[in-house]
């Protein structure tokens, strides 16, 4: 059998691929009222194995939405994400996107100095966060350094520092800050915005800056050179370039606490990436500490792309599930409803006209059938609100 294909009559499915599309399809149909036809209709192209062309769009949009949110898996195996992720790249849109993607990673190769292959690329001893502290312990994880090579994506590129995401929790946590450029960069706010429940500064200067911070009662400034004993008990501590960088972090992650020290790669334990807040939502962009600059420029177009009203967004996003966590107890029917139920641009256009309350009761009414958020058919008495 010839492999699935874009044809002239729209898009040729595989057998592996018809039952993912039409359920995601099916699901659209029940939280969408006003589309439902036309997603039924995609539902049984779908199980006929090709979708004619004026489908495609509507296609486009199942599948990008269900790989972008992470609800493919949730709806299915790791086969149904697989499948509905080469569907996509059949499409037109998908197409687009494989593009974009194929131009980026020639970029990063670029920076990197490295080709992207999937060779099995040149060996490099991993490093560890912190020192051995020598003993069995220490000698076992020093072997298991010594028998892998640097981390590697799927596609056999070889991942520099820092590839691993993670986000801190920093609530009832104290920070420490060391040196006029961690300070003159803005980290003692950072820290806070992050949720540190108090920022120790060691440095002397800049002073209209330090000055501004001590009005801050999370804060403490001390104009003078860290000693080891101020470290004790941080989560993190950032420090600044200098002659002191590498004993600086030695320190820190004898105190136990993870270490960033600003432009100085070797002597960092975490990076700190490009960041944009829009309320809780938190958008980050990191290169490994290969290029600040792209980094920066990225970072400056999602602060163009994601304006201050998805902050909103997020607030009332929040408050819906919470809402209707109770009402939907199947994960698998909850995944499907919300990934039918969110329409991105329509969230971002309510929120920046400022109508949350109508973003809140649409997305209500998709996901439970009333814009309370409870009950569950007409007539019913609108019960409480079920506690998430």
């Amino acid at each position: 059998m010839s492999a699935p294909s874009a044809t002239e009559a729209g898009l040729r499915l595989s057998p592996d691929e018809r039952d993912p599309v039409a359920l995601l399809a099916r699901a659209f149909a029940s939280v969408v009222p006003d589309r439902a036809e036309t997603y039924r209709e995609l539902a049984e192209a779908a199980l006929a194995g090709e979708v004619p062309e004026r489908l495609v769009p509507v296609l486009e949009r199942v599948c990008e939405l269900a790989l972008e949110t992470g609800r493919a898996r949730e709806l299915g195996r790791a086969e149904a994400e697989r499948a509905l992720a080469a569907v996509l790249r059949r499409t037109p849109r998908g197409a687009e996107l494989a593009h974009r993607v194929e131009e980026l990673n020639r970029a990063l190769s670029a920076l990197a100095g490295r080709r992207l292959a999937r060779g099995p690329g040149r060996p490099a001893p991993a490093r560890p966060l912190h020192p051995a502290s020598g003993g069995r312990g220490g000698d076992r994880h020093a072997r298991h350094r010594a028998r892998g090579d640097r981390g590697r994506d799927p596609g056999g590129l070889l991942m520099g520092r820092f590839a691993y995401p993670v986000l801190l929790d920093l609530t009832d946590r104290i920070a420490v800050v060391v040196g006029e450029r961690a300070v003159a960069d803005g980290k003692v706010e950072g820290l806070l915005e992050g949720g540190a429940a108090g920022v120790l500064v060691l440095a002397t200067g800049p002073e209209a800056r330090l000055a501004r911070l001590e009005a801050d009662e999370r804060v403490w400034v001390e104009r003078r050179a860290w000693r080891p004993e101020d470290l004790e008990g941080a989560a993190i501590v950032i420090g600044s370039p200098g002659p002191d960088a590498a004993e600086l972090a030695r320190a820190a992650r004898a105190a136990g606490a993870l270490v960033n020290v600003v432009d100085d790669v070797p002597n960092c334990d975490v990076a700190a990436p490009a960041v944009v807040r829009r309320g809780e939502l938190l958008l980050t962009v990191s290169t490994g500490g290969r290029s600040p600059t792209l980094a920066r420029r990225l970072r400056e177009d999602l602060e163009r792309r994601f304006g201050p009203e998805w902050a909103l967004v997020v607030q009332v996003l929040g408050e819906v599930r919470e809402r209707s966590l109770g009402l939907l107890p199947d994960l698998r029917e909850r995944a499907a409803r919300w990934l039918a139920a969110l329409d991105l641009e329509e969230a971002r256009e309510l929120a920046a006209a400022g109508r949350g309350d109508e973003l809140r009761a649409r997305l209500l009414a998709r996901l439970v059938g009333t814009a309370e958020g409870v009950g569950a058919g007409v007539g019913e008495e609108v019960i409480e609100e079920v506690p998430a």
